[in-house]
C-alpha cells in the first residue's frame, strides 16, 4: 500500500511538472511575441500568475466552444498578463450613459430597398489599416476617423489616414483619453476640420491642442444617426452608405476574444465603454453578425476585427448609438 502511494505521488508530481513546464513555455512565447518586460522579478511573478489565470479562462471557454456551447473562441493576446479590471481602466472608456440629444439627422429606413446578404467595405478599399489606441480610452476618436476616411474613399476616391490625436487634444466637448461620443467629435470636425495622422501623430495620451488650420484636409457637413436600437436600419446604412461608428458595452468576455461570432446573452445595452467601426455584415451557420474594426492592434481578435452578433436583441447596445459621417 505504501509503495502504491509513493508511485501515485510520483505520477502526480510528474504531471504537475509537465503542466508547469507547459505554462512556462507559453509564458516565454508570450513575452517574446508581445515584447513584454517587467520592472522586477516580483512584478514578473505577479504577471505570470495573472497570465495563468487568463490561460485557464481561455481553455475553459474554448472547451465550451468545442462542445458547441458558445460561438466564439478566446486566445492569448497582448492583454493576457493583465486583469480584466486593468484592461477596463487602461483600454476602455469610462462607463457612459446614452447621450440625451444629438445634432445629426436621423436616418430614415426604406422598406422597399433590398440590401445584399453580405457586405464588406474592406473589399472595396474603403477601410484603412487597423491601428492601436494604446493605454488611452480614445476609441471614440478612432471610430470617427474610420467613418470619415471611408466616406472620402467612397464618395471622393481620396485616401486619408486621419489624426485621432487632433480630436483627443482639440475636441473639448469630449474627454480625451477618458472617453467621448463620436457624435460630438463629428460636430467638432464639421466646425473645424481634422488633420492627417502624418501632420498630427498619435501619442497615446492627452496632449495640448496645436492644430494648424492650414493643414486641415478634411471636413464633414454633419452626420446621420441610426434610430436607436434599429438593427435593420444599421445594416441598411452600412450597405448603402458605408462604415458606421458605433458605441457598445465591451464586457470582460470581449478582452480575450480570438475568433468566431461574439455572442453574449444579457450583455448591457444602455451603458457604453467602447466604440468601434462597423465595416460590413453577414451570416454564418445561421447566426447573423456585424464585421467590426477595433483599434487594439492586429494581434487582437481576427487580425484586429471582431464579428459581433447581429439580430440578437441589440446585443451590447450595438445599434443604440450609431452614426455615419456625411460629407
Amino acid at each position: 500500500m505504501k509503495v502504491f502511494a509513493i508511485i501515485l505521488l510520483s505520477i502526480i508530481c510528474s504531471v504537475l511538472s509537465i503542466q508547469e513546464q507547459e505554462l512556462l513555455e507559453e509564458w516565454k512565447d508570450f513575452q517574446v511575441r508581445y515584447g513584454k518586460t517587467y520592472r522586477s522579478p516580483l512584478e514578473a511573478r505577479k504577471r505570470l500568475a495573472i497570465f495563468n489565470d487568463n490561460l485557464e479562462e481561455i481553455r475553459a471557454h474554448n472547451a465550451l466552444f468545442d462542445e458547441g456551447k458558445t460561438t466564439y473562441r478566446k486566445g492569448i493576446n497582448k492583454f493576457a498578463d493583465l486583469t480584466h479590471e486593468e484592461i477596463k481602466q487602461n483600454y476602455k472608456s469610462s462607463l457612459l450613459k446614452k447621450p440625451a440629444t444629438n445634432s445629426g439627422s436621423i436616418f430614415k429606413k426604406s422598406k422597399s430597398v433590398k440590401i445584399p446578404e453580405f457586405v464588406d467595405w474592406r473589399e472595396k478599399g474603403a477601410v484603412r489599416e487597423v491601428k492601436s489606441q494604446g493605454q488611452c480610452g480614445a476609441c471614440w476618436a478612432f471610430s470617427v476617423t474610420g467613418t470619415i476616411e471611408a466616406q472620402y474613399s467612397i464618395k471622393k476616391n481620396l485616401t486619408y489616414s486621419l489624426s485621432e490625436q487632433n480630436l483627443v487634444d482639440c475636441d473639448k466637448v469630449s474627454l480625451g483619453c477618458v472617453g467621448g461620443w463620436p457624435s460630438d467629435a463629428l460636430d467638432y470636425v464639421k466646425e473645424h476640420g481634422v488633420e492627417t495622422e502624418k501632420d498630427y501623430p498619435y501619442i497615446e495620451a492627452d496632449g495640448v491642442c496645436h492644430s494648424d488650420p492650414s493643414k486641415f484636409k478634411v471636413k464633414v457637413s454633419g452626420y446621420e444617426a441610426i434610430p436607436e436600437g434599429d438593427e435593420d436600419a444599421l445594416i441598411q446604412v452600412v450597405a448603402e452608405k458605408g462604415p458606421v461608428s458605433i458605441c457598445l458595452y465591451a464586457s470582460d468576455q470581449f478582452d480575450l476574444y480570438k475568433s468566431g461570432i461574439f455572442k453574449e446573452p444579457g450583455c448591457i445595452q444602455d451603458e457604453f465603454n467602447h466604440s468601434i467601426l462597423v465595416v460590413g455584415y453577414g451570416s454564418e451557420n445561421g447566426q447573423d453578425y456585424y464585421i467590426c474594426k477595433n483599434q487594439w492592434g492586429t494581434h487582437w481578435g481576427e487580425a484586429g476585427y471582431v464579428k459581433m452578433a447581429r439580430n440578437f436583441n441589440n446585443m451590447c447596445g450595438v445599434a443604440s448609438v450609431a452614426v455615419i459621417a456625411v460629407l
